[in-house]
């Protein structure tokens, strides 16, 4: 899938767009950046020390499953840390502030739906439906996370920001699969791909809303089934 490989390529635009903030001007470097002088080496060295990569991801990781537990409002960067296994000095190298993390971690979330569509076993629309939901499915904490996140977005800057864009990359990823089912012939002609970009990541959210208080509310595969018949071209419906 080339505009999922396009995206991936271009995995730090989330961070950019809200990450680069919080730091001293005394530090000289980018929120999330491997190249802090502190940890890695000394004044003259911009390499980081094997793990580094290691300890960020545990660190995402950590951050990650305490606002699935907790919400935002129990993200306590020494608690990260802790869970991360690392001192506080470690979590501030590769996160400059809080908020600095929080938009890493919608970065992290962003790469989930680079992985749906990466494993998606088809081209269309109707594969990408069935392996996000496959996503879902296998990290129940990925739902509340993303609402919490969204709500976070609603009144912090940052995190509205890479939450658009994590947002666009998504619709976007859609929008091509259906452009490319119309061109096909397999979806209807009279369809918006833009608009139904929007229309199928919005069920995707709704139904896991739905599902993360109601787990019996319907099944999620059948329901995908059926939005994915809407969307058919009426040959391919009648079958």
């Amino acid at each position: 899938m080339d505009e999922v490989r396009r995206a991936k390529g271009a995995g730090d635009r989330v961070v950019r767009a809200g990450g680069e903030r919080g730091r001293g001007a005394s530090t000289g470097a980018r929120a999330g950046s491997n190249a802090r002088v502190g940890e890695d080496g000394d004044a003259g060295s911009r390499r980081p020390r094997p793990g580094a990569d290691e300890r960020r991801a545990a660190l995402l990781a950590a951050a990650y499953a305490t606002i699935g537990d907790r919400g935002l409002e129990g993200l306590r960067t020494r608690e990260v840390a802790a869970r991360a296994g690392v001192n506080i000095a470690t979590l501030h190298y590769h996160f400059g502030s809080k908020e600095d993390l929080v938009v890493a971690v919608i970065a992290h979330v962003r790469e989930r739906f680079v992985a749906a569509g990466a494993r998606a076993r088809g081209d269309g629309v109707a594969a990408h439906l069935a392996a996000a939901g496959e996503v879902f499915g296998d990290d129940p904490q990925l739902g509340r996370v993303m609402l919490k996140l969204v709500l976070r977005g609603q009144r912090d800057r940052a995190a509205r920001t890479a939450f658009r864009s994590l947002h666009d990359f998504w619709a976007g990823m859609v929008e091509a699969l259906l452009r490319d089912g119309v061109a096909r012939g397999e979806l209807r002609q009279d369809l918006d791909p833009r608009a139904g970009g929007r229309v199928v990541t919005s069920f995707v959210m709704g139904a896991m809303i739905q599902l993360g208080v109601n787990a019996r509310a319907f099944e999620f595969a059948a329901v995908a089934e059926e939005l994915a018949g809407w969307l058919a071209a009426p040959a391919r419906r009648a079958r």
